[in-house]
């Protein structure tokens, strides 16, 4: 709940529940931009613990399509060859499937911050573009697990503060 107060307060909370509404009417996500998206993302997911992430991602995989999913993994996947990068787990059968895939980007964020931007990377990304995102699906993703890993801050400290 400290986290949800102090990232409101320093974003503005009618900032982010702009952000929030703008993700949540779906695809094509064309109002989200890539900065807003990675600032927002990386502020957030600093701030959370493994199986919070996990549970966010979750929650944003879950809003995509099974065409949307396919094609972000794809995109990880070729974006992983043109920057020969490797990761265990990225090239198996049925990643798609949201709780597989869930729980790699969780292992990625887990070991390395960063690692998934680098997968979600656009191919004229340089280190001077600060990693412009390949695709909407993938700055979907990126902004979905913000916004969840936020709502459900907020759910569970409500929780907490019921019992």
């Amino acid at each position: 709940m400290e986290m949800l107060g102090s990232l409101l307060q320093e974003v503005g909370k009618d900032r982010f529940e702009d952000f929030a509404r703008r993700w949540e009417q779906g695809a094509p996500w064309d109002t989200l931009q890539d900065d807003e998206t990675i600032s927002l993302y990386d502020r957030i997911v600093d701030e959370i613990g493994p199986a919070a992430f996990e549970e966010a991602a979750l929650a944003s995989l879950d809003r995509l399509s099974s065409q949307e999913r396919r094609a972000l993994v794809s995109e990880m996947q070729a974006n992983g060859r043109r920057q020969d990068l490797n990761y265990p787990g990225v090239h198996e059968e049925g990643l798609d499937a949201p709780r597989k895939l869930a729980g790699l980007l969780s292992r990625m964020h887990g070991e390395r911050r960063g690692m998934i931007r680098q997968f979600l990377a656009a191919s004229e990304s340089t280190p001077e573009t600060g990693g412009i995102l390949s695709s909407p699906t993938a700055r979907a993703t990126l902004a979905g697990i913000a916004v969840m890993a936020v709502r459900q801050a907020g759910r569970s400290g409500l929780a907490s503060r019921r019992s």
